[in-house]
């Protein structure tokens, strides 16, 4: 009986990095499935993670085409960090996909700027 319980606290006090860490690597692996179950799960309880988020949005665009949630989560990850220039590019990509000529030329705009040639 104290080895199921002990096994129960165990589980309990898990943090939560375990569904991270697994996401992020299956989104860097192509495992799509596997990357948005588990960083989905994470987000439930750390929303603000911005690395999971991209990571979740890459898996989401890239295994399922799902550009619109996946285009809402770069756009959150810029409202919190207006520098990570990786995802601006990540979601003029995804807006012109979408159609969304007007975000996606926002945002080109904003990369030329930062990176003139």
């Amino acid at each position: 009986m104290s080895g199921l319980l002990w096994h129960t606290e165990f589980n309990l006090l898990q943090p939560l990095s375990a569904p991270r860490g697994t996401g992020i690597s299956a989104s860097a692996n192509e495992e799509w499935h596997d990357a948005v179950s588990h960083l989905r799960l994470y987000l439930q309880h750390h929303p603000q993670d911005l690395e999971a988020m991209a990571a979740c949005a890459h898996a989401l665009a890239e295994g399922y085409n799902e550009f619109e949630e996946a285009s809402e989560l770069y756009e959150q990850i810029l409202n919190v960090d207006y520098y990570k220039h990786d995802i601006r590019r990540r979601l003029v990509k995804i807006s012109l996909k979408l159609e969304r000529t007007e975000t996606a030329v926002k945002n080109a705009k904003i990369l030329a700027d930062r990176f003139p040639r």
